[in-house]
C-alpha cells in the first residue's frame, strides 16, 4: 500500500485494518475453544464464548463507524476505496462467523447425550479443524494482500464442504440405526452443529473473495 502525502490518512486505514486483523484474533481464538468444547465439553468454555458474543458484536460497530467517518472524511479513491470498503464488509463477516460459534456452542452445551460413538468419531473434528485453519489462512490473506493465499482458502473451502459431506452422511445413517430417541436427537443436533462449521467455511472463503477483489479490483 502506497504513502499518502497526509500522513493521517495511512493512520486511519492502518488503524482500520489493525482493528480488523484483532477482531479476526480473536474470532479465531473462540473458533479454537469451540472445537476443545466439543473435544471436551467444559461449562467455562461455554460461558466465555456466549460473553465473548458481546464484545464481537460491540467491536464490529466500532469497526463500522470508523470505517463510515473514514469514508466521510477523507473521500478515497481507487485502491484506498477498496480497502475501506473490504474493511467494512470483513468485519460484518467476522461478526457473522463468531454468531456462528456462538450457535454451535449452545447446541453442543444443550445436548443432553452425547452420542455413543463421539469420541472415536473423527469427522466432525477434522471438520472444526479444518474450518479454523481456513479462517487462520484467510485471515493472513488479508493482512498481507495475498492473492496466493486467497486462491488457498477457495480450495481449502472445497474440502471443507467435502467433509461436511461425509459427517452429513454418517450422521444421517446412525439417524436410521439408532433405536432411542435421546440418540436420534443428539445426532440430529451435530448434523446441525456441523452446518454451522460449513457455514464458517463458506464466510471465510468470502474474505478470501474480499482480499481478492482488492488486488484486482475485479469483482469476479
Amino acid at each position: 500500500m502506497e504513502k499518502h502525502i497526509v500522513s493521517n490518512y495511512d493512520a486511519d486505514l492502518n488503524s482500520c485494518k489493525s482493528m480488523i486483523i484483532e477482531m479476526g484474533i480473536q474470532i479465531e481464538k473462540n473458533l479454537f475453544d469451540l472445537i476443545e468444547m466439543i473435544e471436551l465439553p467444559r461449562k467455562e468454555i461455554f460461558d466465555n464464548l456466549l460473553k465473548n458474543e458481546a464484545s464481537q458484536n460491540t467491536r464490529e460497530k466500532k469497526i463500522r463507524l470508523f470505517v463510515l467517518n473514514t469514508l466521510n472524511k477523507r473521500q478515497p479513491m481507487a485502491d484506498d476505496l477498496r480497502n475501506i470498503i473490504i474493511a467494512l464488509k470483513i468485519s460484518g463477516i467476522l461478526e457473522r462467523i463468531n454468531d456462528h460459534i456462538t450457535n454451535a456452542a449452545k447446541k453442543l452445551h444443550n445436548l443432553e447425550v452425547l452420542p455413543k460413538d463421539f469420541a472415536s468419531n473423527n469427522s466432525v473434528k477434522m471438520l472444526a479443524k479444518s474450518t479454523l485453519q481456513n479462517l487462520s489462512t484467510a485471515l493472513k490473506a488479508y493482512e498481507q494482500f495475498s492473492a496466493d493465499l486467497s486462491k488457498q482458502v477457495q480450495v481449502e473451502d472445497e474440502s471443507i464442504n467435502k467433509l461436511f459431506k461425509k459427517v452429513f452422511e454418517e450422521n444421517s445413517i446412525n439417524i436410521k440405526n439408532s433405536k432411542k430417541e435421546e440418540e436420534i436427537d443428539s445426532y440430529i443436533s451435530m448434523l446441525f452443529i456441523a452446518k454451522e462449521f460449513e457455514r464458517i467455511g463458506d464466510l471465510s472463503k468470502n474474505i478470501g473473495k474480499e482480499v481478492k477483489y482488492y488486488i484486482s479490483g475485479k469483482i469476479k
